[in-house]
């Protein structure tokens, strides 16, 4: 008896949350949509508040329209965009990046407008102009820039983290220092010669020189998703393209130079022939590929870090996915001996593994720097011989048949982020 008392009690309050819950969402879903000139003021903040209009453009167009006459309820948007400055109550919310994306709706320019340090997550600006815009240390994350005009804009410091930038001039903006983490940058072909024109936009991640020593190139890649091949002599570039569809994180050629190898966080790894440098393969991850290397001596082989951990084999002849293990350790970098039987990784532990390079088995874990390793590189002349750069500013010199340090370089008075023979 007791136990069906105790289902039916539990039966009429889960009966009654599910009704009030309904009631709730009703009452909810009728006030976003009953949007009118009457009710604006009152309704202005609370759904600003309560919902990413970002992701309604027929919300923010409803508000807009409805206000678009209404001069007291532009200034009110327009002052939560300034209050996310420093008014905690408008950093916690919505508001501010919502408030952007009705001005947008409205027809507003936010040309040489400041929004510094400002806090507008979400905000929609697609086809905004916004040249000479100042974003210095701003969180405009998850934003939407598509087809928007950010010519000569101020990121600095700025959080675009997931933001999208489909089709935007981004002509002499300034990402210097900006976070960058899933940012989508990405150009229709019309748009490919004008990109050709402007080098780089973003921070550059990879530099590499061609092995061909007739014709040496300087390739470099970064966050804005190009590849750039100059002309090491003259400075002039020779060519520019979009090969990704977010930041290339790690670019490497093969023995011969009629390859190149980039990766990227769109999840893939891109084979490319250097006669023509078009894409010949596309090697699809699951995650974000950090670094690519071509095996030694003879590049039939590319190795792909994957997540930070995760190590995937490709065949350089056709693309094909020959294999792959789990690192024990998040990998700072890898390279091939020379011999290509092994890799070596400097992990971000400060260690230093060397592993089968088939089968990723741990054959020797070196004691490293305990400041962290940043890259490693093998010396062309001595197989056995590599060297670390480290973050307390020294460099050691490894005999991998001994597993010692041979030599301790020092000098540099901060971290030493690259090293090369």
């Amino acid at each position: 008896m007791f136990e069906t008392k105790k289902k039916v009690l539990i039966f009429l309050v889960y009966t009654a949350i599910t009704y009030a819950f309904n009631a709730w969402s009703a009452q909810e879903e009728s006030k976003k949509n009953h949007v009118t000139r009457s009710n604006i003021e009152e309704l202005s903040e609370w759904l600003l508040n309560r919902y990413a209009v970002y992701d309604d453009l027929d919300l923010s167009r409803k508000i807009a329209i409805t206000a678009t006459n209404n001069p007291h309820f532009k200034r009110k948007l327009q002052n939560g965009v300034e209050a996310s400055k420093h008014d905690r109550r408008f950093r916690a919310t919505l508001f501010a990046g919502n408030s952007i994306s009705v001005l947008n709706a409205m027809g507003e320019s936010f040309a040489n407008m400041d929004f510094r340090d400002a806090r507008i997550p979400h905000a929609n600006f697609s086809g905004s102009d916004l040249t000479h815009a100042n974003f210095m240390g701003a969180d405009i994350s998850h934003a939407n820039f598509n087809g928007a005009n950010l010519s000569h804009a101020n990121l600095q410091g700025a959080d675009v983290s997931h933001a999208t930038f489909v089709n935007t001039n981004l002509a002499e903006a300034d990402f210097a220092g900006a976070t960058m983490e899933g940012a989508i940058l990405f150009q229709q072909d019309q748009n490919q010669q004008q990109l050709a024109n402007q080098g780089h936009r973003l921070h550059v991640n990879a530099v590499r020189f061609s092995p061909n020593q007739q014709t040496p190139l300087l390739v470099s890649a970064g966050n804005d998703a190009q590849i750039c091949v100059w002309d090491p002599v003259t400075g002039q570039q020779i060519r520019c393209w979009q090969p990704h569809h977010s930041a290339i994180l790690s670019l490497d050629f093969s023995v011969d130079g009629h390859l190149l190898v980039s990766a990227s966080a769109d999840k893939t790894a891109r084979l490319h022939t250097t006669q023509n440098w078009q894409t010949s393969y596309v090697l699809q991850h699951d995650a974000a590929v950090t670094m690519c290397r071509f095996s030694k001596p003879e590049e039939t082989t590319i190795a792909c870090v994957e997540g930070g951990k995760t190590v995937k084999l490709w065949s350089a002849a056709d693309g094909g996915f020959l294999g792959g293990f789990q690192h024990k350790h998040i990998i700072k970098d890898m390279q091939f001996s020379l011999d290509g039987s092994m890799l070596v990784f400097a992990n971000a532990n400060g260690t230093i593994s060397l592993c089968d390079a088939n089968t990723g088995k741990q054959e020797g874990l070196l004691g490293g720097n305990q400041n962290g390793i940043n890259r490693l590189a093998f010396s062309p002349k001595n197989f056995d011989l590599f060297i670390t750069a480290n973050s307390d500013g020294t460099l050691d010199l490894w005999d991998t048949s001994t597993k010692t340090i041979q030599q301790t370089f020092t000098g540099h008075y901060g971290c030493v982020n690259d090293v090369s023979f």
